[in-house]
Order: structure tokens, then C-alpha cells, then sequence
């Protein structure tokens, strides 16, 4: 049994960048994506969240499907440019009037493989429906 195991790394505590954290928003902290735990002011420590689904902000007027590809936009909130960094993917649809979309964080995957699997899953579920 490896000895060398320190933790899962779902809950990583993380520097406070410029303008601190709340909790609930969506971060990028040095190139990982994480959900703040807690409230905490710029160089604090706080406890980010890498893995799941959480309901976050949305640029708006935006529509998107489910498995559309996300990244950070401005003042934490998710859009589709793909210039601003790949945070994770539509967890649900979102309609145009929505301000909030369910996002599965999926930072560790690189956005062309997220959108072959969402393709290679809406394949099985027609095959599965014929």
C-alpha cells in the first residue's frame, strides 16, 4: 500500500488572489479551478473546492446545452469565449433569460476531449433510444 497518500485533492487550500474570495464564486488560483468554501481577503488562506457541480453566475444573454464547454469570464462568472480559461462543462441547459448555470468542474480535461465524450454519450443515448 502506497505510503506517500496525503489527501484526494477535492479540497485544496489555496492563496487568496487580489480582491479576495467569496464563498460559492468560482476562481481560477494559479491555474486551478476551484468554488471558495469560504470568505477570505487577498493573501488569506481559504479552502477551494476542485471537484463536482455548483450552480454559478452566467454571462448573459447566453443560451447553452448540456456538456457545453465553460470558462471564467469576468467577476467570476462562466461564458463560452474560449479565450478566458477552461474551467469545466454545463452540467444542464441553460436558456438565454437564466442567470445561474449548474457547471461540473472539469478543469484537469482538455476541452476537445470533454466535447468527444458529451458527443460519444449523446450517440449511445440515441442508440439506446432507437
Amino acid at each position: 500500500m502506497a505510503t506517500n497518500f496525503t489527501q484526494n485533492g477535492d479540497r485544496l487550500t489555496l492563496t487568496a488572489p487580489a480582491g479576495g474570495v467569496e464563498s460559492g464564486k468560482l476562481y481560477v488560483v494559479n491555474g486551478l479551478a476551484v468554488v471558495a468554501l469560504g470568505n477570505a481577503a487577498a493573501g488569506d488562506e481559504f479552502v477551494g473546492l476542485r471537484r463536482g457541480i455548483y450552480t454559478v453566475a452566467k454571462t448573459a444573454p447566453l443560451v447553452l446545452a448540456q456538456g457545453a464547454q465553460l470558462f471564467l469570464a469576468e467577476a467570476g462568472t462562466v461564458g463560452d469565449t474560449t479565450t478566458d480559461t477552461y474551467v469545466g462543462v454545463a452540467a444542464e441547459a441553460a436558456a438565454e433569460a437564466d442567470t445561474t448555470v449548474p457547471i461540473l468542474l472539469t478543469p484537469d480535461i482538455a476541452p476537445d476531449l470533454v466535447a468527444l465524450l458529451v458527443d460519444l454519450e449523446s450517440r449511445v443515448e440515441a442508440l439506446e433510444g432507437a
